[in-house]
């Protein structure tokens, strides 16, 4: 079982194009049973107002399950947990934070092996907030 955990920047490369084909790629090319991802945008301007969980799912495969952490009412910005197998139980967690609100996604998943929970979280920045949180 692989999984792996990616702050995507809202698909913001390193050389400063936001290229959600790529991304998606490097998360296929992984072969991950599982993807954690932090800081997808949900219908915002600098992201051309895509979906950015729906179009990862449809070139990745997986199925991406979405949490909105900052709510701007007609869009927003958050976390998500991409799986290949059956989620049973879908849990949100609002994280305390000192600043940009927080989050924490939980699932129960379904595997060969049994069901797992799986928790994907973007921590805040200072050493205080993350030992609230």
């Amino acid at each position: 079982m692989r999984i792996i955990t990616y702050n995507i920047r809202s698909c913001l490369g390193m050389d400063g194009r936001r290229d959600i084909v790529r991304i998606a790629r490097l998360i296929r090319d992984t072969e991950a049973d599982f993807a954690c991802l932090q800081e997808l945008d949900d219908h915002l301007p600098r992201s051309g107002f895509r979906f950015q969980a729906r179009e990862i799912e449809g070139a990745t495969g997986l199925r991406m399950i979405f949490q909105r952490t900052i709510d701007l009412r007609l869009a927003g910005y958050g976390i998500a947990i991409g799986t290949r197998h059956d989620v049973e139980e879908i849990r949100t967690h609002s994280l305390p934070s000192q600043g940009e609100p927080r989050g924490c996604l939980e699932l129960r998943v379904g595997t060969p092996s049994g069901p797992i929970h799986l928790l994907c979280a973007h921590l805040g920045l200072s050493d205080e907030e993350r030992v609230l949180q």
